[in-house]
């Protein structure tokens, strides 16, 4: 009890403290606030997208079926084969993969939502109940079973109010009608941390999407040989992950064997742990890096506070002096201090808390791209609660625990005396290390950040081999459930001449969606050798292609309208694939062979040779593409991308871009957007990074400022009998200045360069988000160190200042 009434004494004496000195509490309070919600927010992400077990019944039991070649899709015929085997496995399930949105249509209104495809055996294999209803079944799962579907928890609450009488309701996706059997639990999102589809429909309710046509109960070829399935198992009792893979790679081999469409496939099957996701791989390396800054954010700040303390130690000397002379033990002094920096942390805490979830959002909003906003699940739980609790107590004793033994290193004398005890060399040494520690921290973040921010730079004004500005990307869909391939493609190349002839179009292009055997098997003649293999990656597009984009044609010619499915098979190649296909050689006019995965070897001559177009990650090594004309694809979508080149403003050509495919065909769904958008969604990343990176850098300068103020201010506090004595005997008061102001610079000149060190090092571990520039890139560390100098030559200013203003005949009498 003794205990405890100490500590409410010591709270009670720390409050009014803090009141009495309300620059210093707003200055703690405020800095460990942006250091301590920094690091909770960028934490509950990572948390969300790393750490946090997925909503799924022992999700250690679950595993992927991958392929041998590191494809992880797989044909339909391979998702039957492995269902009907359940020697391993209690239950398998799959997904549809492309990330699908439906026009969901409710009364009068009509709004767009995530869904997916899944197989019966999706939600039992997940072991996940409904929260109304009930969930899919393998009988939902069936050729000629009734439309039906399950609908997230967010949707029920958002279009439904959570009205039990959902059950049973229609509701009309895309101008389909589902019936509604059952709501996903409220923290379910699936296996693929950042989504969170609103609809989940059978796996062969994709035909109706499709305007599939069904024969004796087996698939057309796009949904039985398409290679666009992900398999998941939940092993069996017993059953380990060895186990099933070593089974996997026998059953493999047979089952691709029993395909006939599939007997080209090379490799075979293999089961894996299940991966935590794509978000989870594509930003995790974007969200360490930010923690990892944000933690050394939070070290910048517990030694400036620190330094503060120490400064307010000096002045409460005679305080601390007395107390030890009146009986109070060393421990005691140290409790009190430790009490006083608890509560400047709880109080940081409580208020970065509130920036926590700004903070979060702001992350979320940097990962998130246009076409796929990122859903992650923030809510509270006991990890991250111990985690904030941990970060505030280390902060408090980070920052209060030298300070608290610093103070009460006093002898007794000097309260009696009323002076202020200095340690001489020692005291200037710790005081040194406290500037060179913090100024360390600032420069690897500056030079981190630097280095970041550079990288955007190269990425934004990298050339992609296309112009993305004043382009419209069309994305049209049919709705009608009854409309044919063959008048969707008459209707589709009506549209594109429609969209040409729009005032304002200088021109337009057709690519086909066509996702399915896109790396085809190419073979390439050589004289006197058998045929090369290789592959590349195809795409299927409408003469203009390459003038609507303005990629230039280096040699030969682009598509044009004589290309058609009646002509000889041409196609143009990247500079990338002209030099794998026909290296040191001019391939217009050669000619290679294209299998489709029929067996059958079709000779495609070349016309033309077009700049490279960067359709991944700059930095990353140019796609082996190459393009055919999308009238000579006989089984590609009738409709598909329209890239329009506008003048004017936007919302007008968007206009009469929506105007125009509602006038062609009422059932036609648009979604538009800006080439440019999928420009900076390739650089989401790397955008991402450096604008956390550069906050964080920003955070760390202003409190540089206020740390080498505080500490430059300590030690001439400390010194001004010195200084006193120095004018006193003829110092001029410029030289004392010069002398401060040097001092200080020095001590930063060593924290320049083990911050340099920290920096270089730091950049070696990110630097595969680097590109367009080096780890150990001079000009960048020039910046970092001397924009540091600068920081350090305006905080040192005010004190200095000071010292060259101090009266001589005071200081003398200063004790």
């Amino acid at each position: 009890m003794r205990f405890f009434a100490s500590i409410l004494l010591d709270t009670r004496y720390a409050l009014r403290t803090m009141r009495t000195q309300v620059g210093l509490t707003v200055v703690a309070v405020g800095s460990l606030a942006l250091a301590i919600g920094g690091v909770t927010a960028i934490f509950s992400v990572m948390y969300a997208l790393i750490l946090r077990p997925l909503p799924v019944a022992q999700p250690e039991r679950l595993v992927e079926i991958s392929r041998s070649s590191g494809v992880n899709l797989h044909p339909y015929a391979v998702w039957e084969r492995v269902q009907a085997d359940q020697d391993v496995f209690s239950s398998v399930l799959a997904i549809y993969t492309w990330g699908e949105h439906f026009n969901l249509t409710n009364g009068a209104e009509t709004q767009k939502v995530p869904g997916i495809f899944v197989s019966g055996s999706y939600f039992e294999t997940l072991g996940i109940p409904a929260a109304l209803g009930r969930t899919l079944a393998p009988f939902d799962d069936q050729p000629n079973a009734a439309p039906t579907c399950v609908i997230s928890y967010g949707l029920w609450r958002r279009v439904y109010e959570q009205s039990p009488s959902v059950l049973g309701r229609n509701v009309v996706l895309t101008g389909h009608t589902f019936r509604i059997v059952g709501v996903a639990p409220k923290s379910f999102f699936g296996l693929d941390v950042g989504e969170n589809p609103d609809v989940y429909l059978p796996l062969l309710s994709r035909r109706l999407f499709l305007n599939e046509r069904w024969s004796n109960g087996v698939a057309m070829p796009l949904l039985s040989a398409g290679n666009a399935l992900s398999i998941y198992g939940r092993l069996k009792p017993g059953v380990s992950v060895e186990q099933a893979d070593a089974y996997m790679r026998v059953e493999g081999e047979r089952i691709y064997k029993s395909i006939p469409e599939l007997d080209y496939v090379k490799g075979t099957l293999m089961a894996r742990p299940i991966p935590t996701g794509m978000s989870r791989s594509e930003f995790s390396e974007t969200i360490l890096l930010l923690m990892v800054m944000s933690g050394v954010g939070l070290i910048i700040a517990c030694a400036n506070l620190g330094n503060l303390l120490l400064a307010r130690a000096t002045a409460r000397q005679g305080e601390i002096s007395t107390r030890l002379a009146l009986g109070a033990t060393r421990g005691r002094l140290i409790q009190q201090l430790l009490t006083e920096s608890l509560l400047l942390s709880s109080f940081g805490s409580i208020l970065g808390l509130l920036l926590k979830g700004w903070g979060s959002r702001l992350l979320i909003a940097l990962i998130s791209t246009t076409e796929l906003s990122t859903v992650l699940d923030l809510s509270w739980d006991t990890k991250l609660t111990l985690f904030t609790v941990g970060v505030a107590l280390l902060a408090a004793l980070l920052f209060g625990l030298a300070p608290a033994f610093r103070a009460t290193e006093l002898p007794l004398y000097a309260s009696l005396k009323g002076t202020v005890a200095t340690r001489g060399w020692s005291n200037r040494f710790s005081n040194a290390l406290l500037i060179v520690v913090q100024v360390a921290c600032s420069i690897a973040l500056f030079y981190s950040a630097g280095l970041l921010i550079r990288t955007l730079h190269a990425l934004t004004t990298n050339d992609p081999g296309y112009d993305a500005r004043g382009v419209l990307v069309a994305q049209v869909k049919s709705e009608s459930p009854t409309q044919t391939s063959h008048s969707a493609g008459l209707q589709g190349a009506e549209l594109l001449r429609s969209f040409r002839g729009l005032p304002g179009v200088i021109s337009a292009s057709w690519q086909a969606n066509e996702r399915v055997n896109a790396m085809p098997e190419i073979r390439v003649p050589r004289s006197g050798r058998p045929d090369q293999p290789t592959s590349g990656y195809r795409l299927y597009v409408s003469p203009d292609y390459f003038r609507t984009r303005r990629t230039p044609t280096l040699s030969g010619r682009e598509f044009q309208d004589a290309d058609t499915a009646d002509a000889p098979a041409v196609a143009v190649l990247s500079e990338q694939t002209a030099q794998q296909f026909f290296p040191g050689m001019n391939p217009v006019g050669l000619t290679f062979h294209e299998n489709d995965g029929d067996g059958i070897l079709r000779a495609v001559t070349v016309v033309g040779v077009a700049k490279n177009i960067d359709f991944q990650t700059p930095g990353r090594a140019p796609l082996p593409i190459f393009f055919r004309p999308v009238a000579q694809c006989s089984a590609c979508s009738p409709l598909g991308r329209y890239e329009i080149r506008f003048a004017g403003p936007l919302t007008d050509i968007t206009k009469k871009v929506q105007a125009t495919a509602a006038a062609t065909n009422s059932s036609f769904s648009v979604e538009l957007h800006p080439l440019a958008g999928e420009l900076d969604d390739v650089i989401q990343q790397n955008r991402s990074v450096a604008w956390g990176a550069g906050l964080f850098g920003l955070f760390a300068g202003i409190l540089s400022v206020v740390g080498v103020y505080g500490v430059t201010s300590y030690a001439t506090l400390q010194r001004t009998r010195e200084i006193g004595i120095r004018i006193a005997l003829g110092a001029e008061p410029r030289n004392v200045f010069r002398m401060v102001i040097g001092e200080t610079t020095k001590i930063v000149l060593v924290g320049i360069v083990f911050g340099a060190v920290a920096g270089y090092s730091a950049a070696q571990g990110f630097r595969g988000l680097l590109w367009g520039v080096s780890p150990s890139d001079p000009l960048t560390l020039a910046a970092a160190s001397g924009g540091m100098l600068v920081v350090a030559a305006l905080a040192a200013f005010l004190p200095a200042w000071r010292a060259m203003r101090i009266d001589p005949i005071r200081c003398l009498r200063y004790e």
